[in-house]
């Protein structure tokens, strides 16, 4: 209530382009880049005399495949969390990001998109090589059965 109050429509989905930019490049890069890995890698290490244990393939793969999944939407993630924390109807996104850019330290820098991407990937480096790992291998065994 308090939304529509405010703004009415328009600020119930106030974002929602950030959003979905967002999540077409995240979503294209985390799962066709994690598919690309898991081939090469897995080209690679049958062709290796000692081959490293399928499973340290998949979490490397889906590790990465986070990471630049991350790396790549951080800065709209910024200006995604900066437009929430916004009063509102406030700032459209292009004003955000402005204000963003201005706010980096010591002088205006594009620094100021990719405060806090660090523990970000740590995080992403570990759920996601858990989650394709997991993924691979259901997948796997799923396919054995069916």
């Amino acid at each position: 209530r308090t939304l529509w109050g405010h703004g009415g429509l328009r600020c119930i989905y106030r974002g929602l382009g950030v959003c979905l930019a967002m999540d077409l490049v995240s979503g294209a890069i985390y799962f066709g880049g994690n598919r690309k890995l898991t081939l090469v890698a897995s080209d690679w290490s049958s062709r290796q005399a000692f081959p490293p244990p399928e499973l340290l393939v998949l979490v490397c793969a889906g590790s990465i495949s986070g990471m630049m999944s991350w790396t790549s939407i951080y800065p709209l993630e910024v200006v995604r969390n900066r437009m929430a924390g916004q009063a509102f109807g406030s700032y459209s996104a292009l004003e955000v990001a402005r204000q963003t850019y201005l706010s980096g330290k010591p002088e205006p820098s594009a620094s100021a998109f990719f405060r806090g991407l660090k523990p970000t990937l740590l995080r992403s480096c570990l759920c996601d090589g858990c989650f394709f790992a997991t993924y691979w291998l259901v997948s796997t065994s799923l396919n054995k059965i069916c």
